[in-house]
């Protein structure tokens, strides 16, 4: 009878140990709960639900390590922890420079907890815990440790076309005459753009890699490699419908054709 009365106490001290283990958990706020695991997915632009890159944060302590080819990139792979309202669920975090970033953040329940979505102001993410912790070999590969623009709707893809006005009128008859110059862009991964020319009688076609800055894209390695697209660049106008060259000696206006 001893016997089973002990082992009926201690059983009970088990199930009231693991009950009040759940409830601490179940009481953590929300950002304690996302901490301190890798999480990976995707990055998109709230506007259209574009796919920008792929992702993948860690948060320990009061620092965001998070790696990603689109909005944050090498200036802001590692963010300091500003505040945090778990009423609402929204944190700011900071940069080496003073920058910050809003981010609510929503993990799933139940089930769903190895789920979370973070809501930046034109962006969101949608991620699920990792198998693999966010420092290990090879597993960030694909990131590309560059500067990248905050603003979603640099991210071009798709494809570009237009036509080369030359402000010089005899050279903008002849181009006339042996038919338009043309420019036509493709946009790949990477950062890399495939560029076909068709102008005064010289065709061609060439990968090239491009850099973004502000409302611009730089367009080549050097000025024998993109030109005045590389010196002066293209300027992102609509949303990305269209881009745009003016310059002292031509004009180009570059329309989205997909």
């Amino acid at each position: 009878m001893k016997n089973s009365t002990l082992l009926l106490a201690i059983v009970i001290s088990f199930m009231f140990l693991i009950s009040c283990s759940n409830l601490k958990q179940k009481n953590l706020p929300m950002l304690d709960k996302i901490k301190s695991r890798s999480w990976e997915g995707k990055i998109y632009r709230s506007r259209d639900d574009k796919e920008l890159s792929d992702i993948r944060l860690k948060i320990v302590n009061n620092s965001m390590y998070i790696f990603s080819n689109a909005i944050f990139g090498a200036d802001n792979d590692t963010l300091t922890l500003l505040s945090n309202n778990n009423q609402d669920s929204t944190c700011i975090f900071t940069n080496t420079l003073g920058n910050q970033f809003n981010i609510k953040y929503a993990l799933g329940n139940g089930a769903d907890s190895t789920k979370l979505k973070l809501i930046g102001s034109n962006f969101y993410m949608l991620l699920v815990t990792s198998s693999m912790d966010i420092y290990s070999s090879n597993v960030n590969d694909s990131y590309l440790n560059i500067v990248v623009p905050r603003d979603p709707d640099m991210y071009l893809d798709g494809g570009y076309e237009g036509t080369v006005e030359f402000e010089n009128p005899l050279v903008n008859m002849f181009s006339s005459s042996v038919g338009s110059a043309k420019i036509k862009l493709v946009f790949l991964t990477n950062f890399k753009v495939k560029m076909y020319a068709n102008v005064l009688l010289n065709n061609s076609s060439e990968i090239l890699p491009y850099k973004m800055k502000g409302d611009k894209i730089f367009i080549g390695t050097s000025k024998q490699k993109g030109g005045k697209l590389y010196e002066e660049g293209l300027k992102i106008v609509n949303k990305g419908s269209k881009l745009v060259y003016q310059g002292d000696d031509m004009n180009l206006i570059l329309s989205k054709i997909y």
